[in-house]
């Protein structure tokens, strides 16, 4: 339990994207769960390690392996071409990974 404690907060992702803003609620993601971040300039990170398209393509053939499936926790910056988003989504299909989130920011209060 210590070591959990001790470790947890490193596995955090810390990729500075800034996401666009929406009403919900606050959703936990999963241990399961793969943080897929695309960032301004489009690179896309895999559980906050940059990823290139070649690499992208294997980390998600193997994850589409995994029972149950895993969750793709797509946090894209507000400033990406929507055609790096679209052909990320089209990877993401065609190797079999299906559940998606988009993760945004909680609108702020005045």
């Amino acid at each position: 339990l210590i070591v959990f404690m001790i470790t947890a907060p490193l596995l955090t992702d810390a990729v500075k994207l800034e996401l666009p803003e929406a009403s919900s609620q606050r959703n936990e993601p999963k241990p399961a769960d793969i943080a897929l971040s695309i960032t301004a300039d489009g690179k896309v990170h895999w559980n906050g390690q940059l990823a290139s398209d070649a690499e992208l393509e294997a980390l998600m053939a193997e994850a589409a392996s995994k029972t149950p499936l895993p969750e793709l926790q797509l946090k894209v910056d507000r400033r990406v071409d929507y055609g790096r988003v679209a052909s990320v989504l089209a990877l993401a299909s065609q190797q079999g990974l299906h559940k998606l989130a988009f993760v945004s920011q909680p609108e702020s209060t005045p």
